[in-house]
């Protein structure tokens, strides 16, 4: 398949990696809790980490973080996800992009009612 984007995910990977590694040096306890925090998350219990990963891909896509990006389809792609699947949960990270801010588009309408002269 051809190159959509100018993204390298795999550089994005490594750059995530190596900020980090970083943090760690300077923050051991932060980053140490906080790896605790996502392996304990991400971990295989009522809900299996392949479909944990789905909606980080998801989340990911909604924050618009290109290493959060690229580290859970990554990871999601490990843990068994098919390309299928991950697209699907990227649909339903555009849905609630667009469905939250049309309802919002109400309260706009609301605002032109009370300021209205």
């Amino acid at each position: 398949m051809a190159r959509i984007i100018s993204i390298d995910m795999k550089e994005k990977v490594e750059e995530a990696t190596r900020s980090m590694q970083k943090l760690e040096e300077e923050f051991p306890r932060q980053r140490e809790a906080f790896g605790r925090l996502m392996t304990s998350a991400m971990a295989d219990g009522a809900i299996p980490a392949k479909y944990k990963y789905l909606i980080a891909v998801a989340l990911a896509v909604a924050s618009h973080c290109e290493w959060c990006i690229g580290l859970n389809t990554m990871r999601a792609l490990k843990a068994g996800a098919t390309r299928q699947e991950i697209l699907e949960a990227c649909w339903v990270a555009v849905y609630m992009g667009a469905g939250p801010n049309l309802t919002f588009t109400q309260e706009v309408m609301q605002a032109l009612e009370d300021f209205k002269e």
